[in-house]
């Protein structure tokens, strides 16, 4: 069978000998074949896995391997296990082609949408094209995307709740969200997954801001430098930081965005007045000619 997503902008067609089905969030993002031609296409197979030389390994998660990954010429292959179990999956990638195989014990696997998420790297799919994730929670306030984004537990979640409650915006994403630039213009994007908070709609607008949160003992907010926004976004983007290609992209697309988007440290308790001072220092961005 085949299905087709719109994530971000990228056309993305998955052909499977199984049927997929769309759990969680995917069917969201579910388009027609009619809607464009797939920039990028996974086929997913049942089979024994295929057999790569360990000498170009890359990267291994875990003493004993719990994900392997090698090159091949250009392509990348990564290999994935559970713990104390034989290899299971193969996952192969070109710039545009993806191939899963899944062996016969694990055929079920692949019938789950989320366990194809899972397992190919949606987040280098998109960096190729200029998209980039950030671990963030997405709201969408007079038309415009705001990100709030922090280590988990410093209340991401809790802020964009404060703003639908006081101001009315719009939670898009709990967790993560896509920043990519579309006519000079950098937008958000939601994902077909969203974490623990259960927040996910497929909505994308021009971005406003992205508010780096940190907790204190009152409210405050100011802008970040650009080097500075650039380090702070940089730990909360999704990447493989073993690869130096995914390394380089990624700095180089904060490097342009800080200049096009404003980046905010919000340090604040949870409550209303950090909705009120964040809000009354956007609202007075276009004095400051941002």
């Amino acid at each position: 069978m085949e299905k087709r997503y719109n994530i971000a902008e990228l056309r993305l067609r998955i052909c499977s000998e199984q049927e997929i089905e769309n759990r969680g969030w995917s069917e969201l993002f579910e388009v027609c074949e009619e809607e464009g031609q797939s920039e990028f296409q996974i086929d997913i197979c049942v089979a024994e896995l295929p057999e790569y030389s360990y000498e170009s390994k890359l990267y291994e998660l875990y003493a004993g391997g719990k994900r392997r990954t090698l090159r091949k010429d250009k392509n990348l292959i990564s290999y994935y296990r559970e713990p104390n179990r034989n290899w299971q999956f193969c996952y192969e990638e070109s710039d545009k082609y993806g191939k899963l195989t899944v062996t016969p014990e694990y055929a079920h696997y692949a019938s789950d949408i989320r366990n194809i998420w899972n397992k190919i790297d949606l987040s280098r799919i998109l960096l190729r094209r200029g998209g980039l994730i950030l671990h963030a929670a997405y709201i969408i306030w007079n038309g415009q995307g705001i990100l709030f984004t922090a280590p988990s537990g410093t209340g991401k979640s809790t802020q964009a709740g404060l703003w639908k409650r006081y101001r009315q915006a719009e939670s898009v994403n709990g967790d993560r969200a896509v920043i990519r630039e579309k006519n000079g213009v950098v937008w958000s994007y939601s994902l077909p997954f969203a974490g623990s908070s259960g927040i996910c709609i497929n909505k994308s607008c021009p971005l406003k801001a992205i508010v780096v949160l940190g907790q204190a003992a009152e409210n405050s907010v100011r802008t970040i430098g650009r080097t500075g926004a650039i380090k702070y976004l940089y730990a909360q983007s999704a990447l493989n930081r073993w690869n130096r290609e995914e390394v380089e992209a990624v700095m180089e697309i904060l490097g342009r965005f800080v200049y096009k988007v404003e980046v905010l440290k919000l340090d604040c308790l949870p409550n209303q007045g950090a909705v009120e001072i964040l809000a009354d220092y956007l609202e007075k961005a276009e004095e400051r000619g941002n």
